[in-house]
């Protein structure tokens, strides 16, 4: 994977991170240990334009991170 493209991918990481209110750390660990179906639909949640949709990718983020 090219540098550029890394970088891009930690920019994401680092931005996603912030819109929950945790660590990079915590992001890519909570994520990392949920289902693919779990992880695409809070990150389709959290980038969608809908402020309800990000609301509830939010609370389902903070649901799978203190399970």
């Amino acid at each position: 994977m090219s540098k550029e493209l890394m970088g891009a991918f930690d920019f994401f990481d680092h931005m996603l991170a912030m819109d929950f209110g945790v660590s990079v750390e915590v992001y890519i660990e909570t994520i990392e240990n949920t289902s693919e179906f779990r992880a695409e639909s809070i990150l389709m949640g959290i980038t969608s334009e809908d402020l309800e949709k990000r609301e509830q990718a939010v609370r389902c983020f903070h649901i799978l991170k203190s399970s």
